[in-house]
């Protein structure tokens, strides 16, 4: 029998939102994606050591966990078109003092607020678009929703790149600071909420917080559920790597490597299509895995935390080859794992109700970013330790890949949303098989 309330499903308004949402993501990234692209040049001009360098990359996350966290929640309460538009203005402004003559200081405080604005960025987004498709219909349009930050990343890298070299490294700054006031007025202009809010399409609810069915569940046996602890864990592990990648990837390849700024630019962006191929992947494979009545354990768990296993093994075995394969796999290794963070948060909706769903996902959000703070940080300090950077760079590596495999591990074994969801009292439809249908 059909869920009475997917008769309120609109797809092609649902998908419009979709492809808005996932340009939103993708300045999002562009916005992060902007610092490592034009380091080498920043370096040189404002005389930065690594390890400064490392403190001014770590900076956007500072604010990043603490703001993502209370986004979440205030995402119960207040529409999430009024505070996406909000997050994308604020982004954009953070952006533009650095077209100007602005140094070490304010490069680090502009990477402070633009960070306090972008952490509530994907779990409002999330929380948001899941308003617009049922349960089953979640793990596509929520992996394309992510996929922006990979093709921000294909996008902003030989883009941005090339702006630095014409025209200087603090425009590439400017770029996004335009493009996001754009967005954000075309976001107020056609953005809107959806109906799957909790409450029955015959009487749609005027605020987010309708709680479905009447149910609502402490937020301690929500945070100390397998699900959410496997889904977390496995993203925090695999952030770790993206924040390398997107940081200190650029300043790998051109001072270890001896890339140029516009060629590194351009295999930065090859690298993320990686990430865009993995998070894609993920949500066709496990959209149709439980089309066919496979389980979300292994649909979302098994699908997203074997991936960053395998990620992790890739980029061991990439840190003993040379020669171009050393680059293909080092570029698989940091990016296949990001289909947990695709698989990660439609497992959590399934275990909480609407009315807090928003703020699950700001907590899974922020501790998972968490990593940012320390990723750069870090890998800054162990270059800066050994003589030889290109030495230094490959102990990051192993670092990286010994916390994604670890994370991943721990997503493979805990994360059971329907045995959660069980547990806390969540019903669920059961999932519909399609037969597969003959040719006529």
């Amino acid at each position: 029998m059909t869920d009475a309330r997917e008769l309120a499903y609109q797809p092609r308004r649902a998908w419009t939102i979709t492809g808005l949402l996932f340009v939103f993501f993708l300045i999002n990234w562009g916005d992060k994606a902007v610092l490592g692209l034009t380091a080498a040049p920043m370096m040189r001009e404002l005389g930065l050591s690594p390890a400064q360098y490392g403190l001014a990359a770590s900076a956007i996350y500072f604010l990043f966990s603490v703001s993502g966290a209370f986004g979440g929640f205030l995402a119960n309460r207040i529409r999430t078109t009024w505070l996406i538009t909000g997050m994308a203005l604020i982004w954009s402004l953070t952006q533009l003092p650095m077209v100007f003559s602005a140094g070490f200081g304010v490069l680090v405080a502009c990477r402070v607020v633009l960070g306090a604005a972008e952490g509530p960025a994907a779990p409002v987004a999330l929380h948001g678009l899941m308003k617009w498709f049922p349960d089953t219909k979640r793990n596509m349009p929520n992996s394309v929703f992510l996929v922006g930050a990979s093709i921000g990343v294909v996008v902003a890298a030989p883009g941005l790149a090339w702006v630095a070299e014409t025209f200087g490294w603090r425009w590439a700054f400017g770029v996004m600071g335009i493009v996001g006031l754009v967005w954000a007025v075309i976001w107020w202009i056609v953005g809107g909420e959806g109906p799957f809010t909790g409450a029955q399409p015959s009487q749609p609810s005027r605020r987010d917080a309708a709680v479905e069915g009447g149910i609502r569940v402490s937020y301690r046996r929500i945070f100390t559920s397998g699900t959410w602890l496997g889904a977390t864990i496995g993203a925090f592990a695999v952030y770790w790597g993206i924040a390398i990648a997107v940081t200190w990837l650029p300043v790998y390849l051109e001072q270890g490597l001896g890339y140029s700024t516009l060629a590194a630019g351009n295999a930065v962006a090859l690298t993320a299509l990686v990430g865009a191929v993995a998070l894609f992947g993920q949500g066709l494979l496990s959209q149709v895995l439980m089309a066919r009545g496979v389980s979300s354990r292994w649909a979302r768990g098994g699908v997203g935390g074997g991936a960053a296993v395998l990620a992790a093994l890739i980029l061991l075995v990439g840190l003993q080859v040379g020669g171009g394969w050393h680059l293909v796999l080092l570029a698989v290794g940091l990016q296949l794992g990001v289909a947990i963070t695709a698989a990660g948060p439609p497992a959590i909706g399934e275990i909480v109700p609407v009315a807090q769903r928003g703020g699950a996902l700001g907590m899974h959000v922020a501790l998972q970013t968490t990593a940012g703070i320390a990723a750069p940080y870090v890998t800054g300090r162990i270059v800066s330790a050994v003589d030889d950077p290109l030495a230094g760079f490959h102990t990051a590596f192993a670092v990286a890949a010994g916390v994604i495999l670890v994370g991943g591990a721990i997503a493979l074994l805990l994360m059971r949303p329907q045995r959660d969801a069980a547990r806390l009292g969540i019903r669920l439809p059961a999932p519909t098989v399609v037969p597969p249908q003959r040719n006529s």
